[in-house]
């Protein structure tokens, strides 16, 4: 187990490839995985503490020069039952509106 006064590990490589549809609308999908076996900065208790990947797609709608919405869904998977209910799963679906002031 990690203390202070060790050094330790952990990383997070991501990877986001984005396409433009039109030029309103755009698509982006996300892969990305965190390992955190130590529990440096994500302590979950576990035996293989914060190992878990994930991978998202969205679509953007930019309506006008300063709004611009978008709805994304995701999905993470962790070796361990680290999520709400104690699954090894999640899943989202978001929505979201931005305005540029």
């Amino acid at each position: 187990k990690y203390n202070a006064t060790d050094y330790g590990f952990w990383y997070s490589p991501v990877v986001i490839v984005k396409y433009a549809l039109n030029a309103k609308t755009k698509i982006a999908l996300r892969g990305e995985y965190y390992q955190d076996k130590d529990q440096i900065i994500i302590a979950t208790n576990t035996l293989n503490g914060f190992q878990t990947s994930g991978f998202s797609t969205n679509l953007d709608y930019k309506v006008n020069d300063k709004v611009q919405f978008r709805i994304e869904g995701k999905m993470y998977h962790s070796k361990d039952p680290i999520f709400q209910d104690g699954k090894a799963r999640n899943y989202a679906l978001t929505t979201n509106m931005t305005i540029q002031l």
